[in-house]
């Protein structure tokens, strides 16, 4: 699954004239797998009730991260149903 995930950004990026900025600012064209795990890492949501919200410690590059694998924030605030 990790190696997919890998894949899809790596592919987005091609069409992408910008670098993904991964933790300690290095800039990459062809993040691995860890790369990315690790900045989803610092990604932290909080459900209060039904609410929840998305803390985001590392910026707007773990949300393009997350768009570049064909994702989007919503997949952290919104789970499927029985997804607590």
């Amino acid at each position: 699954m990790a190696a997919y995930l890998e894949y899809r950004v790596r592919k987005s990026l091609e069409q992408e004239e910008s670098p993904l900025i991964l933790p300690g600012k290095r800039k990459s064209t062809n993040p691995t797998a860890r790369a990315l795990l690790e900045m989803f890492d610092y990604l932290l949501v909080v459900k209060q009730g039904s609410d929840r919200a998305l803390i985001n410690y590392q910026g707007p590059e773990v949300i393009r991260a997350l768009e570049l694998a064909g994702f989007g924030k919503e997949i952290y605030l919104f789970p499927p149903r029985g997804g607590g």
